[in-house]
């Protein structure tokens, strides 16, 4: 797009003449599948009309512009919402509340896929504000072959204003027990992936919490998203993720959450349900 800055203002015969400077700026649009991709730790701050600044935790910091189309879509007062089509959220469980502070829920990274043509998946637990691509949501994601890597990896994400950052991804094995966290601490949110029972974080973004810019965090999932999968044996072998332990804070405040689930139709047959308030299974 176009941003013009009038440079000088004169009169001339009872004409006004202005001046102006007219610069073509190039704003990337990172989105899910082609993320911001910043190092494990560091700190983001969501700023007015779409701006993100990071600091990096060498300590240097940076702040980017959003994507053109989101001053449409503030301008028009709409929201994108995920399509009926092969790509996006394919299964998830949702719960409803006021202000998730804390999730946390454990699982096992599968099998990988018989069929590895090319196909992204994504599990995560995540918190999110409802409004669609222009809401927060916070994730701890585990992810199969996407964004240049090969394998299974977890990465912590952010995503605003149609924006996606992720960390640095870290490699992990089928086997491995992983939880990922959701939590608020004071003013600052922490987006972390643990292995099982171990405080070492494996990936961490942290995000300054301020609610003037902030949307509160009224939804918690448990979700399956995939991009190019064609097959059935594109999903993973063992065919199922288990989320165990899932555990909620709203306000503050312990909660039971009941767990509805929302499952777009797929040739596969892939669901997600919920046996009780502690336990889903996406298979």
């Amino acid at each position: 797009f176009w941003y013009c800055l009038v440079q000088s203002l004169s009169m001339k015969k009872s004409i006004i003449i202005l001046s102006v400077l007219c610069i073509s700026l190039v704003v990337a649009k990172y989105d899910r599948m082609n993320p911001r991709v910043v190092p494990n730790g560091t700190h983001i701050t969501k700023q007015e009309k779409g701006f993100i600044s990071y600091r990096f935790p060498n300590g240097t910091t940076s702040t980017f512009a959003p994507p053109a189309d989101f001053y449409d879509d503030m301008l028009l007062g709409r929201t994108r919402k995920n399509v009926e089509d092969p790509d996006g959220w394919r299964s998830s469980a949702w719960s409803w509340g006021t202000n998730y502070t804390y999730f946390a829920a454990s699982f096992t990274v599968p099998q990988a896929p018989s069929d590895t043509n090319g196909q992204c998946l994504f599990f995560f637990p995540s918190t999110q504000a409802e409004g669609g691509n222009l809401g927060d949501i916070l994730q701890p994601v585990l992810q199969y072959n996407c964004n240049g890597h090969q394998g299974w990896t977890m990465a912590s994400w952010y995503g605003a204003n149609n924006q996606y950052t992720q960390s640095d991804s870290v490699s992990v094995n089928p086997g491995d027990a992983i939880t990922g966290a959701i939590i608020l601490s004071g003013d600052v949110w922490y987006i972390e992936s643990f292995p099982l029972n171990n405080n070492n974080a494996l990936t961490v973004l942290t995000l300054q919490n301020d609610p003037s810019l902030l949307n509160a965090q009224n939804t918690a999932q448990v979700a399956l998203e995939v991009y190019g999968v064609s097959e059935c044996d594109m999903y993973p072998s063992s065919s199922t993720i288990e989320w165990t332990g899932l555990a909620l804070q709203d306000g503050g405040d312990w909660v039971t959450p009941n767990w509805g689930p929302s499952n777009n139709p797929t040739d596969c047959g892939v669901s997600t349900s919920c046996s009780s308030s502690t336990d889903c299974v996406t298979q």
